[in-house]
């Protein structure tokens, strides 16, 4: 998380702060298919529109609809496609800081989920990288079917 309004160590209402969601897959000769970025952002934080940028294993950067995120449920998701050994993909988005912050706790925590090959169908629905996802069946299913890890929280400086 980092401050782009002010650099003098503090975060405040109305400033505006990038994120950045690293995904990687760091162990030699696995893969994890259709894999997927998955934010509940706290209440304090407003994703900016036009912010979300998805940058692939290659180095693409992807534009990502401002779809992926929903307000009514504060969940922001994007299709990352197949991350295999040694490779990682990036979401980037900036979020203002609201007055909600100053009560709350907005510590970003991140959630990557995907399929192993062994699972992976290959006939299967398989979203595009950069694509908005929202999981047939709903995100308990998903959740419950699916492998996952998750970030520590992240703060902007001085939160």
């Amino acid at each position: 998380a980092e401050n782009l309004t002010r650099d003098d160590g503090a975060t405040r209402v109305g400033d505006t702060v990038r994120y950045r969601i690293a995904l990687s897959n760091s162990k030699p000769g696995t893969g994890w298919m259709d894999a997927v970025i998955r934010d509940d952002v706290p209440a304090g934080l407003e994703p900016v529109a036009g912010t979300l940028k998805l940058t692939l294993p290659d180095g693409n950067e992807i534009a990502v609809d401002d779809a992926a995120y929903d307000p009514k449920t504060r969940v922001l998701a994007v299709a990352c496609g197949h991350l295999y050994g040694g490779q990682e993909a990036v979401l980037v988005f900036d979020a203002l800081v609201t007055g909600e912050a100053a009560s709350g706790d907005i510590g970003n925590v991140a959630v990557g989920l995907g399929t192993p090959p062994s699972a992976w169908d290959p006939d299967g629905d398989h979203p595009e990288p950069g694509q908005p996802f929202d999981p047939p069946g709903g995100w308990d299913a998903y959740e419950k079917s699916h492998p996952r890890v998750e970030s520590d929280p992240a703060y902007p400086p001085g939160v």
